[in-house]
């Protein structure tokens, strides 16, 4: 690989990183309301704070009478010691100990549903070109919009009312039947989770294949029709390699989306996470957003982004290895 382009796409990453870093620290700050405010509040209702209270909850969540500057080199300087401060809503439990508990089953999850509609999405879509104008071509494809077409959360509650309800084939709700099974590396925690997991991963993978294999299908259309298939065939190269390259370079395009799909399935997981209370990082997003927990709302999102450029950096390696030409730009 060309040095300069990883050079390149290094700095370019530091860089971006930097300034989502500021960005995440300005978005909490300019919005109205204060966190140790909202803590008296809660406390009040049960018992009167005293001013030793109120001094010990500034030194825990700062002062917005400390300046800007100062508050911001502050905040990098515990984000890179990993203290993400003290949650509102699950207070005295750090933010770290609450994200924690739910990125897990969001990687588990998501983590699945993303790879998994991705190969399937490709995997049919390249078949769906290879066949084109067939029976089988118009009515994948028929298929694939419609269910494209439906919202997150519309298809979670049908899916929940079908399975769960009406013939309770798969659990409604959580990630696992907790007055059974206590977490841990056993058969029957394991199976608990894999039956709850059924219904979030199916609307996940059942409403995200679609774009995947539109785009297949679309690339590949083009890609059938470059000339360098053409001269292949011309000089009697075998079907099976052609299209073996004509899948690589039609899959390029879905690669480059692949990175970007994080950030949109885990939006979309919000949804997913609140209809069957998984308890994934969205269902705790929500929580927080409802509890005002500023703290945890700004690393939430900062973890999503950071995984969001992790993903694109490693696509653009993966992408300059199938196609050295763009190292060469």
């Amino acid at each position: 690989m060309n040095p300069k382009y990883l050079a390149k796409k290094i700095v370019f990453y530091i860089g971006s990183f930097w300034v989502i870093l500021f960005i995440n620290f300005l978005i909490p700050r300019l919005m109205p309301g204060n966190p140790v405010i909202s803590i008296i509040g809660q406390l009040s209702q049960y018992h009167s704070i005293s001013p030793a209270e109120v001094k010990s909850l500034y030194q825990v969540f700062g002062s917005p009478h400390t300046p800007i500057y100062i508050q911001f080199f502050s905040f990098v300087g515990e984000v890179f010691r990993g203290n993400f401060g003290v949650s509102i809503d699950f207070y005295p439990h750090t933010v770290l100990y609450v994200v924690s508990q739910s990125i897990t089953w969001t990687i588990f999850l998501f983590g699945i549903a993303l790879v998994g509609s991705f190969f399937i999405g490709n995997y049919l879509g390249s078949k769906s070109a290879l066949a084109r104008s067939s029976l089988g071509d118009k009515s994948g494809s028929v298929v694939t919009l419609f269910l494209y077409s439906f919202p997150y959360f519309w298809l979670a509650l049908m899916l929940q009312v079908i399975f769960a309800l009406d013939y309770p084939v798969f659990p409604a709700l959580n990630a696992y039947n907790a007055l059974k099974y206590i977490p841990g590396f056993n058969l029957g925690f394991i199976m608990s989770v894999l039956k709850h997991l059924m219904l979030p991963l199916l609307t996940l993978l059942l409403t995200s294949y679609g774009g995947w294999y539109l785009g297949m299908r679309n690339n590949m259309l083009i890609t059938l029709n470059d000339d360098y298939l053409r001269y292949g065939k011309m000089i009697g190269m075998k079907n099976e390699i052609l299209l073996k390259y004509a899948r690589r370079n039609a899959m390029i395009p879905n690669l480059t989306a692949f990175a970007l799909a994080i950030g949109g399935i885990i939006g979309a997981g919000v949804l997913v996470d609140i209809v069957f209370s998984y308890p994934g990082l969205g269902f705790t997003l929500y929580q927080a957003i409802v509890g005002e927990d500023y703290p945890v709302i700004q690393t939430v999102f900062l973890f999503i982004i950071i995984g969001v450029l992790i993903a694109n950096f490693f696509m653009d390696l993966l992408y300059a290895h199938l196609d050295p030409r763009i190292t060469e730009e």
